[in-house]
């Protein structure tokens, strides 16, 4: 009876150990399919602050990216390094980040979001205390 009891443990801790392994779908890379330079203008409502900007998206890991951009927009140095997320939506790609930019000689919190789309169309939100502008370009 001690070993049915042994034998009957041992069957059912291997069936726990086994229903709890569980084979992990392979994730998408969504930050590769959006990698590379943007170009387009700058806008505050419908004043557009700078003419043809460049926003350059790196990869940095598994969803995850870098947006970069120096300009001059208002007649004060911009110079922002962004890290951020991407997550698939719909048909586009939402990408969100904070961090702290260099603006003229201050360091302000900055929040970048919104979409790009597979056919390498970015329009993003970049709020950055006392100015909202909206980057709208193309990929190169």
């Amino acid at each position: 009876m001690k070993n049915l009891i042994k034998f009957s443990a041992v069957i059912l801790c291997t069936a726990i150990v086994f229903a709890g392994c569980k084979k992990e779908e392979p994730k998408e890379d969504y930050a590769s399919k959006i990698v590379g330079e943007y170009v387009g203008p700058i806008k505050a409502d419908e004043t557009v602050l700078a003419e043809s900007a460049t926003i350059t998206i790196t990869r940095t890991g598994d969803n995850k990216v870098v947006l970069a951009l120096n300009e001059t927009i208002a007649q004060m140095p911009l110079d922002v390094k962004c890290e951020a997320t991407v997550a698939k939506s719909g048909s586009d790609y939402a990408v969100n980040g904070e961090t702290t930019a260099t603006v003229g000689e201050n360091v302000l919190p900055v929040t970048i979001a919104g979409n790009i789309t597979e056919a390498g169309k970015a329009v993003l939100d970049i709020n950055i205390p006392g100015m909202a502008v909206q980057f709208t370009g193309d990929k190169k």
